[in-house]
């Protein structure tokens, strides 16, 4: 009986939260106050049934007790920004709504069950070695942080709960603010997660897909009101962005089968038609410590070493031709084209050796030619992205529409992105042949998410400051409409879907092994150099927060679901460690 009453609870007080939540925008403050503790108990209830009351309680000791007493104190001594809770969220204690302890928990809580989902396919997590730890606790503090990237602007122009008497730069709200969530919700983690270490993880019964999905379903509530109701309109474009990687991700793999903790070497990815369990330390094996970064010269490795050489020039030239007041990149004659070329190559070096060549000369093929016709069909009615028209920037253009590096770009940057959604869905590029057409499409959809991250921080600089095209009807995010972003998604995501498609007529030839993960890491890395570039450069000055989150939640996500992953390269120092 108590065990039902256990299972039912998150359910229903997870209804109860959504049915507040909705209701709540402009409507007075109770139905704020009850989706606040409705989501807390479903929270607290699905920790119990998922971890234990022990570890449970932890969290919610840590999570309202911490948070509550730097919030009374930001208040008091406008530490992060001078702001004020308005008498919305009920009653007080020094300064900070009582309600506002319950909904660091649940912020807390659902931040780290979908962390944990996404990486380790399980509510409780993988036991893992201190520097990933540290690594998990730090991405868990941005996820955590993104729900209020989205949120904050429609609860202090919409709902009125605070108010900021000096505003802000991100839409009226300083930046402090959002360092500060960091800095809180990764002290949290932190003490949370190495506290975890030292307890026995119960005994529990495995929870069934509908209910592991709660603190997901949580999560997606927490973006819902902003992409329709919040203030000012830019702002309803961050949801998909800044929370729609970790919650697709920790979303499909609430519905796999649902893993004890595990023991290091961990159990090959069911789903990975290729890599195989094969600990290190047998013998003829390299050391672990060495597998990852040893450069192996055997079939491919001119190859790999052509992607190490190639992802360094991406990261340091990228950086130089963002810096451009230090003049060092026309010194050295630095050029988005030349980059753009260079990550291209980058992109078919990787294809090659992971997927084998005719597939990767398929996927280029596919990219230049949809991307080219997208861009020339956009540029002349403005039905696919918007009205708008290139510049002499970019240089040459094809048919005197389209410069030749969009398409190359589209290219260049979609297949990366393409690693970056495959590595968080299916475990690695490798393993997203032969799929069910439903995964496929869903590869395909986060492949285009994933690119159009890159464009939502770089659309504003290259079509204001750079002037590479111009918009002849500005739009909401920005001067970029809403429209050239739904474009972005819709027609990348046709890229990867036609390719996943396509590939399935051609004959999928063994591709030789490697050693290691490395390349892959190199490929996710140079994607993310993309945002890293935009915190000096980005314009407007909002697009300097939004980058870290759009763009590196993913970054992250993939770089440690690689590493955790399986494959002849042994235990990486990042894989989870042994069980106690």
């Amino acid at each position: 009986m108590i065990r039902s009453v256990v299972t039912a609870l998150p359910l229903a007080f997870l209804a109860v939260g959504v049915a507040c939540r909705f209701g709540a925008a402009g409507d007075g403050s109770f139905a704020l106050i009850a989706s606040s503790i409705a989501f807390a108990i479903a929270s607290f209830a699905h920790g119990v049934r998922a971890v234990g009351l022990l570890r449970t309680g932890i969290l919610f000791c840590l999570g309202t007790t911490l948070p509550f007493l730097l919030e009374a104190l930001s208040v008091g001594t406008c530490m992060i920004g001078c702001y004020d809770y308005t008498a919305k969220l009920g009653p007080q204690l020094i300064g900070v709504p009582i309600v506002i302890p319950l909904g660091w928990f649940n912020t807390c809580y659902v931040a780290i069950a979908v962390t944990n989902l996404a990486l380790d396919g399980s509510v409780a997590g993988a036991p893992s070695r201190p520097i990933r730890i540290i690594l998990v606790s730090l991405l868990t503090a941005f996820v955590q942080a993104a729900w209020d990237l989205a949120g904050d602007p429609m609860m202090v122009h919409v709902e009125h709960a605070w108010v900021w008497h000096a505003g802000g730069r991100f839409f009226g709200i300083p930046f402090g603010n959002y360092i500060g969530w960091v800095e809180v919700a990764f002290m949290v983690n932190l003490m949370y997660r190495f506290w975890q270490t030292e307890l026995p993880l119960p005994s529990l019964r495995p929870m069934s897909p509908w209910l592991t999905v709660v603190p997901v379903l949580m999560y997606a509530t927490s973006g819902g009101p902003t992409m329709t109701s919040s203030e000012p309109l830019a702002t309803r474009l961050l949801p998909p962005f800044a929370l729609g990687f970790a919650l697709v991700a920790a979303g499909l793999r609430s519905f796999q089968v649902q893993r004890p903790a595990v023991t290091a070497p961990m159990p090959a990815d069911q789903g990975d038609p290729v890599h195989t369990n094969r600990p290190g330390g047998l013998p003829g094996m390299p050391s672990p410590s060495r597998q990852l970064w040893a450069v192996d010269w055997r079939s491919g490795a001119p190859i790999e070493l052509a992607i190490l050489v190639v992802s360094g020039v991406v990261f340091v030239g990228y950086a130089l031709v963002q810096l451009q007041h230090i003049r060092v990149a026309s010194y050295l004659g630095l050029s988005w084209p030349a980059l753009a070329s260079a990550l291209g190559a980058l992109s078919l070096a990787h294809a090659g050796l992971y997927l084998g060549w005719r597939h990767a000369l398929l996927f280029l093929t596919i990219a230049l030619t949809v991307s080219l016709g997208a861009e020339y069909v956009g540029v002349q009615t403005g039905a696919v992205f918007g009205a708008y028209h290139y510049t002499d920037v970019l240089g040459a253009k094809v048919l005197g529409v389209v410069p030749w590096i969009v398409p190359v770009t589209y290219f260049a940057i979609l297949y990366p992105s393409y690693v970056v959604a495959a590595v968080l869905l299916v475990g690695s590029v490798e393993a997203t042949f032969r799929r069910p057409i439903w995964l496929s499409l869903l590869i395909a959809g986060v492949s285009g998410l994933a690119m159009t991250a890159w464009d939502v921080t770089m659309d504003p600089v290259m079509s204001g400051p750079l002037g590479a095209w111009v918009w002849d009807q500005p739009g909401e995010w920005f001067g970029v409409p809403f429209h050239n972003f739904v474009g972005w998604v819709v027609t990348n995501s046709a890229i990867v879907a036609l390719f996943l498609i396509a590939s399935r007529a051609l004959v999928l030839r063994p591709v030789a092994r490697r050693d290691r993960g490395w390349p892959t890491l190199a490929i996710v890395t140079a994607w993310g150099t993309l945002w890293v570039a935009d915190l000096f450069l980005g314009h407007p000055v909002e697009t300097k927060l939004v980058a870290p989150f759009v763009m590196g939640i993913p970054m992250a996500l993939a770089w440690l679901r690689a590493h955790a992953l399986p494959s002849y390269r042994g235990i990486s120092p990042l894989a989870p460690g042994p069980t106690r």
